[in-house]
C-alpha cells in the first residue's frame, strides 16, 4: 500500500508549521477521525528522525500530539455532555459512529468506569467513542482530562517512537510494509498491558492505604 503522499504530507506539515501542524492534525483526527493516528504518528516520528532531530524533539512532538488529541477529546466530551444521548446519536454520522457502537462503548464504560478512559485512549476504534460515553455519563471533568492525557501520551509516544526508531524498515522506500509493521504489534500490546497493570497496581496501593487510615 503506497502511502508516500502521507509521508510527504506530514513532512511538509512539520517543515511548514512545526509543532502547531502536529497539534492541529491530531486535534482534527480526534474530533473527525478521517485519518487514524496509527497512520499519522509513525510518519511524524520518522520525519523527526530524517530531519536530524534528537530525543528532546521527539518528546516535544509526543507532548504536542498528546495535547492536540486531548483537546479534541475534551471537545467530544463537552459536546456529548451538553447535547445528550439523542442528539449525539444524530450527530454520530458526521463523527463516523452509530448507535450500536455507542451502546457497546457505554456498556464498556459502565463496567470499567473512569479507568476505561485511560485504557481506551490506547485502543484504535475506541479512542474517540470513549470521550462521548464519558461525556454522556457526566464523568468528573478533571479526572477525565487527566486519564485522557495520560492514555493519549502513552499511545502517541509509542507510535511516534516506532516511526523514529524503525521508520527505515517501514518507510525508507516510501511504501508501507504492512507485514513488517504487524511484527511489532505484539510489542505494542505488551507495553500497553504492562502500563495498565502498573496503573492498576498504583491504584490498588492507594486504596489499601486509604483503608488502613
Amino acid at each position: 500500500m503506497d502511502l508516500s503522499f502521507l509521508n510527504d504530507f506530514v513532512t511538509n506539515l512539520i517543515n511548514s508549521y512545526g509543532l502547531v501542524g502536529i497539534f492541529l492534525v491530531m486535534f482534527i483526527e480526534t474530533v473527525i477521525p478521517i485519518l487514524p493516528s496509527s497512520a499519522i504518528l509513525p510518519f511524524a516520528g520518522y520525519s523527526v528522525f530524517t530531519s536530524g532531530k534528537h530525543i528532546l524533539e521527539l518528546l516535544m512532538v509526543s507532548l504536542v500530539a498528546t495535547s492536540g488529541s486531548t483537546l479534541g477529546s475534551i471537545v467530544l466530551y463537552l459536546i456529548a455532555r451538553k447535547i445528550g444521548r439523542y442528539s449525539i446519536i444524530r450527530l454520530g454520522k458526521y463523527l463516523f459512529f452509530n448507535e450500536s457502537k455507542l451502546i457497546k462503548m457505554e456498556k464498556w464504560f459502565d463496567k470499567y468506569g473512569s479507568k476505561s478512559v485511560f485504557v481506551c485512549r490506547m485502543i484504535p476504534g475506541m479512542r474517540e467513542l470513549i470521550s462521548v460515553s464519558a461525556g454522556l455519563a457526566r464523568m468528573n471533568f478533571i479526572k477525565y482530562m487527566i486519564f485522557t492525557f495520560c492514555g493519549s501520551f502513552i499511545w502517541s509516544s509509542l507510535l511516534i517512537s516506532l516511526g523514529f526508531y524503525f521508520g527505515d524498515i517501514f518507510f525508507k522506500e516510501k511504501t508501507f510494509n504492512f507485514e513488517r509493521f504487524l511484527d511489532y504489534i505484539p510489542i505494542f500490546a505488551i507495553i500497553v498491558l504492562i502500563s495498565y497493570l502498573v496503573y492498576r497496581f498504583i491504584i490498588k496501593k492507594k486504596l489499601m492505604k486509604k483503608d488502613k487510615n
